[in-house]
């Protein structure tokens, strides 16, 4: 039933993720019977700003602000919560301009630092980096548009203008009335800001290289090229006409950079801090490497201070007082990507990669409380408990046992070693049973938690990532394959019933007497009869769960997470005919779901964790006909992506006058589907991607915008010709 998304696959889901949602906001996304109770939002450090001694930190969802007097002994001061993983912050007087790459832009009154006052989402659009000029902020935001906000009153922006760049912009610097963008293979783009409502392009050199960030040093640009493992010095004391004047291969996949004085430093992904020397800009000087524990994503300094992030979390603050010795002072826990979680009574227990095991007080859901962050037991990749102990799966490291007898104090009693990838657990009696990747199914007698002996298993399963069991047999799924069925009545003599290849890419799976269901990811939810352990027979699917990448199961509910769609919740009282009666929108990529009698828990990666309360609609009781939804609703589009058509649906709580239209990402209207009075109950629609003349639109993403009485909604979809 648990499942993670493992570390060698991250990036790809960012990119992924990126994908389906580097577009404006239409409407904010509604969350459906579904009430947040409370957060705990801490994850890696991507942003950093500071004022005078004071530090703005962007952990995961959570800004917290720290007195760095003592850059050995830093001392948190306060912290507010906002929508997403952060990406960049800017200051300007007593507010913070707070972007995360999937809301837009929080703006935070910082009067007092102790109690910051998130003030809300004023710009709100997908952002990866943002800078400020004197009044106008820029902010960058990939392959969308690159945007103009007049920011002299903080409180109200307004937007002037907008550009969209050839490339997909990144990093932006601006000095005096330009700025300069690193725009990947478009290389360092110039914008002349001297009319912001009217930016124009003023000069710009293509490199050839990927450029991801940049610093300016007088009349020259110093660009990371990550992706290409390069860095690039610029000549820009011709604006209109800049010039390449130096490349630096193989220099270890810089990621970020910042200039003091005579140096460049530089955060290499392949765990270096770098440093070189540019007195003389054409010829710099290698003049110190340090070795960093995991991917440097992003640098800054502050005084003889480099502080340095990893990508899956955690600070590092380095003295640099002598450039060729830097020194680490002191090392921040951020947290991680929280990949799993557990509830034990009042306690929540986090799998929390590099934050290691996480513990939260949640006796009041509405506040949780961090009561501990063992980041000794770093590498956590998911979490079950079993009686008084934690079972943190740490991949290639094996399983680490924890007594919690004392949730304040726990122990770590055992590293259990096992030769393999431990993925998932699950328990039943006094057996574990293990998803051990390449090594398949492992099944372990835990009479003694402490002390775990392997008694059986199966190796020829291919990648195991998930398995569930529900009396006698048990499910696996096989790495973005398909689910193999277990008999499980001799534990020392476990026997392979059926194999059954999906057509999404499976991810995890649930089990419920004869229905097993499947989280096939783009596949969308598959519900299979088993009443025949050897012939396993389709019996169910729900489509719209396009990222469906978890499944757990309580009562007549299923509770799906949907990737960066969040959590959706579906009615399968009739398993042939799963229906949506909820959904919760996450800040960024639901990874593990977990419930107890009020609450359901939700690990969502870089932002933290979730408390929601699911209230019932009342969909499938007796009273009340399944074939009915008490509740307008517009579904996801399907299939999606899509080419040449798609069908949308729809349903109606009262009869109303009904707009249904498709926009492109830059707001302009393409189409109506529907505009007319229409009864109660479900509809449907197709689109066949032509606009109101007739002609095929082209390759994208696309809004598709219900209006009927009180409610409205917006979704994505993508056209792929």
């Amino acid at each position: 039933m648990s499942r993670f998304n493992d570390c060698h696959n991250y990036a790809l889901i960012l990119s992924i993720i990126v994908f389906f949602i580097t577009i404006p906001l239409l409407q904010a996304q509604s969350n459906l019977n579904c009430t947040l109770h409370g957060r705990w939002a801490k994850g890696p450090c991507y942003a950093m700003a500071f004022n005078g001694n004071l530090a703005y930190i962007g952990t995961g969802g959570c800004l917290q602000v720290f007195d760095i007097s003592d850059p050995a002994n830093p001392q948190v001061l306060g912290s507010v919560n906002v929508t997403a993983a952060i990406r960049s912050i800017a200051l300007q007087g007593t507010y913070a301009f707070v972007a995360t790459e999937i809301s837009g832009i929080h703006v935070i009154d910082m009067a007092d630092p102790a109690n910051p006052i998130d003030l809300g989402i004023k710009m709100d659009y997908f952002v990866h980096q943002i800078s400020i000029g004197g009044n106008v902020l820029v902010a960058t935001s990939g392959q969308d548009y690159t945007r103009f906000f007049d920011i002299s009153d903080p409180v109200n922006p307004v937007k002037l203008a907008q550009y969209d760049t050839p490339g997909y912009a990144r990093g932006i610097f601006i000095r005096e009335n330009l700025a300069y963008i690193a725009d990947n293979d478009s290389g360092l783009l110039i914008i002349d800001l001297a009319d912001p409502q009217n930016p124009v392009e003023k000069g710009r050199v293509v490199t050839g290289q990927k450029a991801l960030n940049l610093d300016i040093s007088g009349n020259y640009a110093y660009v990371a090229n990550r992706f290409s493992r390069s860095i690039s010095i610029i000549d820009i004391s011709d604006p209109v006409n800049p010039v390449e004047v130096k490349l630096i291969e193989n220099s270890k996949m810089p990621s970020d950079l910042k200039i003091h004085g005579e140096f460049a430093y530089f955060a290499c992904y392949w765990n270096r801090l770098t440093v070189y020397r540019i007195s003389d800009p054409i010829n710099p000087e290698l003049v110190s490497e340090r070795t960093i524990e995991g991917n440097p994503i992003f640098i800054t300094l502050k005084d003889n201070h480099v502080f340095m992030s990893n990508e899956n979390g955690g600070l590092y603050f380095l003295n640099v007082a002598d450039p060729y010795n830097p020194i680490e002072t002191y090392y921040l826990n951020t947290g991680g990507n929280t990949l799993g979680i557990g509830i034990q009574g009042n306690y929540a227990y986090l799998a929390n990669s590099t934050g290691g095991l996480v513990i939260l007080d949640i006796a009041d859901p509405n506040a949780p409380v961090e009561i501990a962050m063992i980041d000794s037991l770093r590498y956590a990749y998911n979490i079950a408990l079993y009686d008084k102990y934690a079972y943190l799966l740490a991949e290639s490291m094996g399983i680490r046992i924890v007594d919690l007898t004392d949730p304040v104090y726990p122990v770590l009693v055992n590293e259990y070693l096992i030769e393999g990838n431990a993925k998932d657990i699950v328990f039943k009696e006094n057996y574990a049973y293990l998803a051990n990747g390449s090594t398949g199914l492992r099944i372990l007698d835990i009479s003694d938690p402490v002390n775990p002996i392997e008694t059986g298993f199966i190796d020829t399963l291919g990648n195991v990532i998930a398995v569930a069991v529900s009396g006698n047999v048990t499910g696996v799924i096989q790495d973005r394959e398909g689910f193999h069925l277990i008999d499980i009545s001799d534990n020392a003599n476990p026997l392979l019933l059926a194999s059954v290849t999906t057509p999404g890419n499976a991810r995890a799976i649930a089990i419920d007497g004869n229905n097993v269901y499947i989280a096939d990811s783009n596949g969308g939810l598959r519900i299979y009869d088993i009443t025949n352990s050897a012939a396993p027979t389709q019996i169910g699917h729900f489509h719209e769960a396009y990222h469906a990448y978890d499944v757990r199961l309580q009562q007549n509910w299923a509770y799906v997470g949907d990737g960066s769609n969040g959590i959706k919740i579906l009615d399968i009282t009739d398993p042939t005919n799963p229906e949506e009666v909820g959904n919760f929108d996450t800040g960024f990529y639901v990874q593990n779901i977990t419930f107890d009698d009020n609450y359901i828990y939700i690990a969502d990666g870089q932002n933290g964790v979730y408390i929601i309360e699911f209230q019932d609609p009342g969909v499938g009781i007796s009273e009340q006909p399944r074939s009915v939804i008490n509740h307008s609703h517009l579904a996801q589009n399907y299939p999606n992506p899509f080419n040449p058509s798609t069908q949308i649906k729809y349903n109606l709580q009262k009869s109303t006058r009904v707009s249904l239209k498709i926009y492109n990402i830059q707001g302009q209207e393409i189409r109506t589907l529907v505009n007319e009075f229409q009864s109660a109950g479900r509809k449907s629609v197709q689109w066949n991607g032509l606009d109101s003349s007739g002609h095929e639109v082209s390759s994208g993403v696309y809004i598709y915008k219900i209006d009927c009485g009180d409610f409205s909604l917006s979704k994505k979809m993508i056209l792929i010709r």
